[in-house]
């Protein structure tokens, strides 16, 4: 039944959309080569899945969409639709790197779990222990709860989400929120919060005993085979490798904060209002909550390999998949970082949103069956939301 639904779907958003799937008057990029063989099934579900994002990028006014899906650790889709640049007309590939916002937490909550399996870190541990100089009313929150977004550590601020100044290390942004009360007792209460996360990334640096991205590329990168995956190093955010970040302004449906003080318009977008490019914003206050580049087939490598074996072991996937119990007796939708649904069908999945300005990604995993959906966009509220995620994962289903 959902299958058929999602293909309807499919078919109401064409009739929004004429423009191809890929860049007009492109070739299509090899990245869309499956790894596994091309049975009808399989390339039944590429076409309708090709259809699908089309029908998507045009109904949102994405300038660039890329999609991925990854089944039973196997790629099976990677492609590109639209513009990475859509006025130097670069097409979006596999391989083209996004601002991945809050799915950046992924790759924290990752390494805390690799670093405790490894005896290095212990996630019921203060993190006073781990970070020096932390005041006595945050000195005692774990390492859990701030996984878990139970800390009581505040969010962001109306006049924070776009950040201009560099920081050179993760603990020197701390000094953001550190000096302000808790909304509330540590494990009391489900609070999401990026400055917890900025907090617990302190912590794997401090228990390591290496820097931050060290921690993240040695733990997680690399294992994984995650190449296109990084901090931004400061060259320009445009070109056939980074896409380039767009906002609309107040007249579109994706309009950003901060967007008068975005540069000159780059057309028009099918939702209303003129793109734009994105406010200038400096992602390095909050590395291990939001300021990571991926691609996404980095990020389906991410999804597909916390199921595996020899990655994280079955204790460690057990606590991803295990909501956090705070003392007010709510269960939350959080297990180590990733959240934690149920279809319609009654399947389990997990799935984390991220939202930065210029880009918008989202990444979804069902572990009892191995299907994995990454999406990406260079849209700043770019309207790719859960339901869409999924959606695409209806049309691979065995």
């Amino acid at each position: 039944m959902q299958r058929a639904v999602a293909v309807g779907a499919i078919a109401a958003l064409m009739l929004v959309s004429a423009c191809a799937s890929h860049a007009p008057g492109r070739k299509r990029p090899a990245d869309a080569v499956p790894t596994p063989p091309l049975t009808p099934a399989l390339a039944q579900s590429l076409a309708q899945a090709r259809a699908w994002a089309t029908a998507l990028r045009a109904s949102r006014g994405l300038p660039g969409l890329a999609v991925a899906v990854a089944v039973r650790g196997e790629m099976v889709m990677a492609e590109g639709f639209g513009w990475a640049d859509s006025v130097r007309q670069i097409p979006v590939s596999a391989d083209t790197q996004f601002r991945i916002g809050s799915v950046s937490k992924l790759l924290t909550a990752t390494a805390a779990l690799r670093l405790a399996q490894e005896g290095r870190l212990d996630l019921e541990a203060p993190v006073g222990r781990y970070v020096a100089g932390v005041p006595a009313d945050k000195a005692k929150i774990t390492l859990r709860q701030l996984a878990g977004h139970m800390s009581g550590i505040r969010q962001y601020g109306r006049d924070e989400f776009i950040n201009r100044v560099t920081y050179r290390d993760v603990t020197q942004s701390l000094e953001r929120f550190l000096a302000d009360s808790l909304l509330s007792t540590p494990g009391a209460h489900y609070r999401y919060s990026s400055y917890g996360y900025n907090l617990l990334g302190a912590a794997l640096q401090g228990a390591a005993g290496k820097e931050f991205r060290e921690v993240i590329a040695q733990e997680v990168l690399g294992p994984l085979g995650m190449q296109r995956t990084g901090v931004e190093d400061g060259a320009p955010a445009s070109g056939a490798e980074r896409a380039h970040l767009y906002s609309r302004n107040a007249r579109g449906a994706s309009g950003a904060s901060g967007a008068s003080d975005a540069g000159s318009a780059r057309g028009t977008g099918a939702t209303g209002g003129a793109l734009l490019d994105a406010p200038v914003a400096d992602l390095s206050d909050r590395w291990p909550s939001g300021g990571y580049l991926s691609t996404v087939t980095d990020m389906a490598r991410l999804g597909s390999g916390i199921l595996a074996p020899d990655f994280l072991t079955a204790n460690s996937r057990a606590m991803l998949l295990t909501p956090q119990q705070p003392t007010d007796g709510h269960a939350t939708p959080v297990g180590i970082g990733w959240r934690i649904g149920v279809d319609s069908q009654g399947r389990r999945y997990l799935h984390h949103g991220g939202e930065a300005i210029g880009g918008r990604a989202f990444l979804l995993v069902y572990p009892d069956d191995s299907i994995v959906v990454a999406l990406a966009t260079n849209l700043t509220f770019g309207s790719i939301a859960e339901a869409d995620a999924l959606a695409l994962a209806q049309l691979f289903w065995p």
